[in-house]
């Protein structure tokens, strides 16, 4: 089996155009699934009194009935749901430690503690840095859900924007950047989202949801709800009891990373059969469907072109859909697609990566797969080495954008429940 691009000599004159072999311009970015990873249950104490959020509702000198609301829903709080929200607590306080300097920087100019501006976030947009904090909508568009007609194009700028206009809350709720009063925060946050919730006597998922005190029911469009409709995301609450010990508590929620027969334990490659300088992009932070965004990231930035996420969403992935080839020609990259089929094996694809490491030439894998919940996605990675006769999926070292880790293919997200290998992505720089 021939190999255009990894087979080709650099600098040999060859037209590396005439492989391009048919792809389709444009790809999904793939949604990818959670780590495997288990959260102690915990029943919290008589009172919620433990730990370093003061629940008492005394910092607030002038409460009103929204405040009381706030501090009647936390004494009913007992439990959070670690069964339904265990695995992505733990990413969340993960993608949180990954970033604080953005939630502090923003917590700085606003006067709110940066763990409230996390948990907003997520609920507002998972986390995605490419959205307003107003809405959720993406960034570099025209807002056209309220607060409509909003324009900004940096995540900060926009945030503060956000935040500001909320700061009569802030004052009224005696919120500062750091704060610990609990039952102000959630106050806060419920009127961030806004107060349909009380008003209708409902109980709000937006800060509630994964506790005993919510149980179905949402505002799917504004003003109009639906009582059998069960919020699918965090509520504010278990967000910021996740977040506990970022202000020093030693009695927190704590997560527990699960024990796997499949932990990963390393043999030291040859450096020959090893590229060194591909320096690991985490998806989850901007997008959780944009594996491909950041592997070609990481893939362009090893070639020198000192490019970010946002910058390859924005010019190449419209939709978050990552179009290779456009991106390639724009960094001066010769690029090939190997599809596997009946003319391209998998047998084929050990050799296409060995041919390319064997040059240090990074290449990109997309595989298919499940996540947990049994549904069908695809996922993409950045090939970067591999051990032994490198004829196994566990012998080839990749770069997974899923938490930008390295790892082994059998290890890589999405692709190791029951996947398969789609196609390997081949680039050359044509300097």
């Amino acid at each position: 089996m021939a190999f255009p691009l990894a087979a080709a000599v650099l600098g040999s004159g060859m037209n590396f155009s005439s492989f391009y072999t048919g792809d389709s311009s444009k790809v999904a970015g793939g949604a990818v699934d959670k780590p495997p990873v288990k959260v102690e249950t915990r029943t919290l104490g008589s009172g919620n009194n433990s730990g370093s959020y003061d629940t008492s509702g005394t910092q607030n000198k002038e409460t009103g009935p929204k405040y009381n609301h706030a501090k009647d829903f936390l004494d009913q709080i007992n439990y959070i749901n670690d069964s339904r929200f265990g695995n992505e607590l733990t990413e969340f306080v993960k993608n949180y430690e990954l970033n604080k300097e953005i939630y502090e920087r923003i917590s700085q100019k606003v006067d709110i503690p940066p763990q409230l501006i996390a948990a907003i976030h997520y609920r507002e947009s998972v986390g995605n840095f490419n959205t307003y904090l107003h809405n959720g909508q993406q960034l570099g568009q025209i807002t056209t859900e309220v607060p409509r007609g909003k324009l900004f194009y940096d995540f900060e700028e926009a945030a503060v924007d956000a935040l500001l206009e909320k700061d009569p809350n802030r004052k009224f709720h005696n919120l500062s950047g750091n704060s610990n009063d609990l039952v102000a925060m959630l106050a806060y946050a419920e009127a961030y989202n806004g107060w349909g919730y009380l008003d209708n006597d409902r109980v709000s998922p937006y800060v509630y949801n994964g506790t005993n005190v919510y149980e179905i029911g949402k505002y799917t469009e504004d003003r109009i709800y639906d009582p059998n409709v069960i919020d699918e995301q965090p509520g504010v609450y278990i967000l910021l009891k996740a977040l506990e010990s970022t202000l020093g508590s030693s009695n927190v929620f704590t997560p527990v990373v699960e024990s796997s027969d499949n932990s990963i334990t390393w043999t030291n490659p040859n450096d020959e059969h090893m590229i060194n300088g591909v320096i690991p992009v985490n998806q989850i932070p901007f997008s959780s469907t944009g594996c491909a965004i950041a592997s070609f990231t990481m893939l362009a930035n090893f070639y020198g072109a000192g490019i970010d996420f946002n910058i390859v969403s924005r010019k190449y992935a419209p939709g978050n859909e990552m179009n290779f080839p456009k991106a390639s020609e724009a960094i001066n990259l010769s690029y090939n697609r190997n599809n596997v089929g009946a003319g391209f094996t998998k047998e084929n694809v050990y050799e296409c990566i060995k041919s390319n490491i064997d040059q240090k030439l990074p290449c990109i894998i997309s595989t298919d797969g499940y996540n947990s919940q049994g549904h069908y996605s695809n996922h993409f990675a950045v090939v970067i080495g591999y051990t032994n006769d490198g004829n196994n999926d566990k012998d080839i070292i990749i770069m997974d954008p899923w938490g930008g880790t390295q790892t082994t293919l059998d290890n890589m997200q999405i692709y190791k429940n029951s996947g398969k290998i789609l196609s390997v992505r081949e680039f050359i720089s044509k300097e």
